[in-house]
């Protein structure tokens, strides 16, 4: 709603990281504790906003791909993950599962901080009888998609590319 989904989901992985830290050094009951406590922190941040993000960078008729491939990839995740997890319970390195974790979500971190802010999609509103050429109109410089809904024309574009009332005056 404020435009803050990517700030948002960089601080949920600075959580991953300290509870992964957490779990890789600590030797007591306590520090295990907080550690599950920042971590489900930083899961709580990102829930909510993930399917949202996934679905902001494509176009209208890929949406359910899209959130198909990302919830096939969530959950195959859990499963490769819960069964990597007991390999490593079995042979008693946890720690180092905790390490490369931490490795892992430092990549995840960099690759998200270089990722467009979804926020800066905009829709402009259209009467479904509004006269556009769809061709030339898309090739507007910041326009990602058009297409129309029971209500309205909408086009999708990047605000940082151009704006709403940039595009109005093409009209």
């Amino acid at each position: 709603k404020r435009g803050l989904a990517k700030q948002i989901l960089l601080l949920g992985i600075v959580f991953f990281i300290l509870s992964y830290l957490f779990f890789a050094f600590s030797n007591s009951i306590d520090f295990f504790i907080i550690a599950v406590v920042i971590f489900f922190i930083g899961f709580n941040l990102h829930e909510p906003i993930m399917q949202s993000c996934a679905s902001k960078f494509c176009k209208v008729h890929e949406k359910g791909a899209a959130l198909g491939l990302f919830n096939a990839f969530g959950y195959g995740g859990s499963f490769i993950g819960g069964i990597i997890g007991g390999i490593f319970l079995h042979l008693d390195t946890l720690n180092l599962l905790a390490i490369i974790l931490v490795i892992l979500a430092l990549i995840w971190l960099v690759a998200l901080f270089f990722l467009k802010n979804p926020a800066d999609f905009k829709n402009l509103y259209l009467p479904l009888e509004t006269p556009l050429n769809f061709s030339t109109f898309g090739e507007n410089l910041g326009v990602v998609d058009i297409y129309k809904n029971s209500k309205n024309l909408v086009v999708k574009f990047d605000s940082k590319l151009t704006s709403k009332e940039e595009l109005e005056g093409k009209l």
